[in-house]
């Protein structure tokens, strides 16, 4: 039986991915320009998913 990755799972790997990227590429280009991207996406779903998750924690008053 095999589990589907969770959201948070997926993120985890993609910068996983991207960080090895760097590593393969030394200064290459493409790597530069695709770890970039990965870390503009990776702070986009945080952003997006924050506030979403900010809301359900229950207030201390």
């Amino acid at each position: 039986m095999t589990q589907q990755m969770t959201a948070p799972g997926r993120v985890a790997a993609v910068s996983a991915g991207a960080g090895a990227g760097v590593g393969a590429g030394v200064g290459a280009v493409w790597a530069n320009l695709a770890f970039t991207a990965g870390v503009v996406i990776i702070w986009a779903w945080f952003s997006a998913v924050s506030p979403h998750l900010y809301r359900r924690v229950p207030s201390q008053h």
